[in-house]
């Protein structure tokens, strides 16, 4: 009997062949699921950060321009000098909740969601905290829950108009 020397792959090289391309397919794999996992993380953050920037920088211009009716720690109302419309805005002290625009006409407006904690401290032009309603200064903390479950505080203090 003889043998056939021909050249080509026997059946146990082209198997070995095909596992190892299985085993660095499999790990390369993992690598995208990581990439596209880091991705959508990313994605979240910057969507909950530009929202919470949105928030806090909406409630700073409708302060500069307005006199303070009424507030407490949780909302705050107010008429804007330039038109003479009443605003609110208010959080109702749901973690997880939004934080609320309310119009004059009863319309709601959702600024932000996923608020974990939303608090307003008022004070006079002597950094003295005061009653809502003789507030020289509104100070505004909002914290918004990120996509790993941290959170992101957002602070401004706002000078109010001449009362």
């Amino acid at each position: 009997m003889t043998r056939n020397r021909g050249k080509g792959f026997t059946l146990i090289e082209v198997i070995i062949v095909l596992i190892l391309l299985g085993i660095v397919s499999a790990i390369a794999g993992m690598g995208l699921v990581v990439l596209a996992q880091g991705y959508v993380f990313a994605n979240l953050n910057s969507t909950m950060v530009e929202k919470g920037q949105t928030a806090i920088t909406r409630i700073v211009k409708e302060l500069a321009d307005c006199t303070i009716t009424a507030g407490n720690a949780t909302s705050v109302t107010l008429m804007r000098r330039s038109d003479g419309t009443s605003y609110t805005f208010s959080w109702a002290g749901t973690p997880g909740g939004p934080l609320i625009l309310s119009g004059p006409d009863n319309t709601a407006d959702v600024l932000t969601d996923n608020v974990r904690s939303f608090a307003l401290v008022y004070y006079n032009d002597g950094g003295i905290i005061v009653p809502a309603d003789v507030a020289a200064q509104v100070q505004s903390t909002l914290q918004l829950v990120a996509a790993d479950d941290s959170v992101r505080t957002f602070t401004n203090r706002v000078y109010t108009k001449a009362q």
